[in-house]
């Protein structure tokens, strides 16, 4: 376990029934790597187990990625100026680490739509609307190449941590003590990281951040409205109840945060 604010399995620490969940995880979902809340989940090895048994058969069935591909597309975000590959070149960022970072925001990109859908189904009140039908056949990006490490807190350089801090603190409210591993893997990129900070710092500062936070959850809430029912949970447990109030936390105050962040900032990148 990682000695972080926020407490998680350490994707290479992991072994055993965790460590076969985590491996079935990335197959199904089609990630190079273990967002955050499962690796939260996985403290708890029998909430683990069951959050994956209950939401596995949405994720295969491809109903989660037609829900979220459709969420993506009606979400209102910010449109950031492009960034000009001269610029990410003078901040840094060479071909190789402009072609990690697309790894990076794809990887957000599509696994936290996906969990933001699929987690809601085990909290979303019964009475939530569901949204209208999307296509079906819909599909999100996919992510093409493996993704940096996620360096554990005490692994980041002192200089560029408190700018790590700082960008964590953007729409996480009183939550900021989650932090956010996209911005861990930026800090392999220091001059990224400083790009990404001044394109949000206006819209955290002035509440268009926030709004398109609330926005996104209300949303995500009414595509997850649309699964409820379709499968039967896995038998609960003792452990049920605290897995639904940590997907709850996550999803309102961590994944429903980064799903705007990372659209815009993916759009911003330069053309390959």
């Amino acid at each position: 376990m990682s000695a972080d604010p926020f407490p998680a399995i350490i994707e290479s620490e992991a072994t055993g029934r965790v460590a076969e969940i985590f491996d079935d995880i990335r197959q199904v979902m089609g990630m190079p790597v273990i967002n955050l809340v499962w690796r939260h989940f996985a403290l708890n090895p029998d909430g683990l187990a069951w959050a994956w048994r209950t939401l596995r058969p949405h994720y295969e069935s491809g109903a989660v990625e037609a829900e979220a591909a459709a969420l993506v597309k009606e979400i209102e975000v910010e449109t950031l100026p492009v960034m000009p590959q001269a610029l990410l070149r003078s901040s840094g960022i060479d071909a190789e680490a402009e072609r990690s970072l697309r790894v990076v925001l794809d990887t957000y990109d599509r696994g936290n739509a996906m969990n933001l859908v699929a987690l809601a189904t085990l909290f979303v009140d019964p009475e939530t609307p569901p949204a209208p039908p999307g296509d079906p056949s819909a599909r999100l990006q996919t992510v093409a190449g493996p993704a940096p490490t996620i360096p554990a807190m005490d692994g980041i350089p002192e200089d560029i941590l408190p700018l790590v801090r700082s960008i964590n603190t953007f729409g996480a409210g009183e939550h900021d003590h989650i932090m956010a591993s996209i911005y861990r893997q930026f800090a392999h990129w220091p001059g990224y990281l400083s790009l990404s900070w001044m394109a949000l710092a206006p819209m955290a500062q002035d509440g268009r951040l926030d709004a398109m936070i609330e926005s996104t959850h209300r949303k995500g809430l009414a595509r997850a409205a649309r699964l409820v029912g379709s499968v039967e949970p896995a038998p609960a447990s003792e452990n049920t109840p605290v897995i639904r109030e940590a997907a709850a936390l996550f999803a309102r105050y961590v994944i429903a945060r980064l799903i705007p962040i990372t659209a815009m900032l993916r759009r911003a990148m330069p053309a390959p």
